[in-house]
């Protein structure tokens, strides 16, 4: 400490050039006597006048800057120290502070416009990071508006784990469409079931009967091997819906030798009686409270 206390008269008083490493020094310096003015002054000259800042004199600036209410500079800088380190959740933390502390509503969490992101992260893995951070703080609807605008962009690779991260994304926002699209495009390049039925459930879930079909079909051609019968059963409660009672039955039968037969069998009586067939004794039952009620829980 008393060979920094000497070193700020000496070089205060020197007119000669100081390296931005002796300008991170003096700030330091007056940092711990608590001189916060002139310390904000000397490593912010470090750090422009640098080639490479170091991560801990953007720390120390930040530090000044909210010691000293600079909100605005301190968000900037917020914003270099997670562009030197964007998995780094506490400069995450701080970015966000400081977009809070602005009252930016639109701008909190939601961390960056899309241009300034497009700077940030030229690095798509780094962007990728930074949406399933969105997505651990809640926020699903910033990280499916980051990721639709990258992957628009070129920015991130439209591969499965990125559209599915969409997807799952916009479901989480509801935003149903974007997922069934997203959710869609990573079952045209990978032949997974699972993505199919997923888009089934979506589909179904709205009443979109024709299009649950297609979907569930689909997985079933892929080759579905989870839990025999969930298929037939969901794609005949789509068909019931649609009032095609003879697809129905035909489904529901064969959902009748596997471990859904109990609910395949209660819907097969009120499709028996609603369709007017003799072969089955029951009082009708209502579909749609089947459909909501009884319905098989996601895979």
């Amino acid at each position: 400490t008393g060979v920094q206390t000497c070193a700020l008269p000496i070089c205060e008083e020197n007119e000669f050039p100081i390296a931005p490493q002796g300008r991170a020094l003096l700030a330091t310096c007056y940092a711990i006597k608590n001189n916060f003015n002139p310390a904000l002054k000397h490593i912010t000259d470090a750090v422009n006048s640098s080639s490479k800042p170091q991560a801990k004199w953007y720390e120390l600036k930040f530090a000044l800057e909210y010691e000293l209410k600079k909100l605005r500079d301190g968000l900037e800088t917020s914003k270099a120290l997670v562009r030197l380190e964007p998995k780094k959740e506490k400069y995450l933390e701080q970015m966000a502070a400081m977009f809070s502390l602005l009252k930016l509503e639109d701008e909190a969490l939601a961390s960056l416009e899309l241009g300034d992101i497009q700077k940030l992260y030229s690095d798509g893995k780094d962007l990728v990071n930074l949406a399933y951070y969105f997505v651990y703080k809640e926020v699903p609807r910033d990280a499916a508006e980051l990721l639709d605008a990258a992957l628009k962009k070129n920015i991130i690779d439209a591969n499965k784990r990125n559209l599915e991260l969409t997807a799952n994304a916009f479901i989480g926002s509801r935003d149903n469409d974007k997922a069934v699209s997203y959710l869609a495009k990573a079952s045209e390049i990978d032949q997974d079931e699972k993505l199919d039925y997923r888009i089934g459930q979506i589909e179904m879930s709205r009443g979109n009967f024709k299009n649950a079909i297609v979907a569930f079909e689909n997985a079933r051609t892929k080759g579905w091997k989870d839990k025999p019968g969930k298929l037939e059963l969901l794609i005949g409660i789509s068909h019931v819906e649609l009032e095609n009672f003879d697809s129905a039955k035909r489904e529901l039968t064969l959902a009748l030798e596997t471990e859904e037969a109990d609910q395949a069998d209660i819907i097969l009586l009120g499709v028996s009686r609603t369709s007017k067939t003799p072969d089955r004794k029951s009082t009708r039952l209502n579909s749609s409270h089947v459909r909501t009620s009884r319905m098989p829980s996601s895979a």
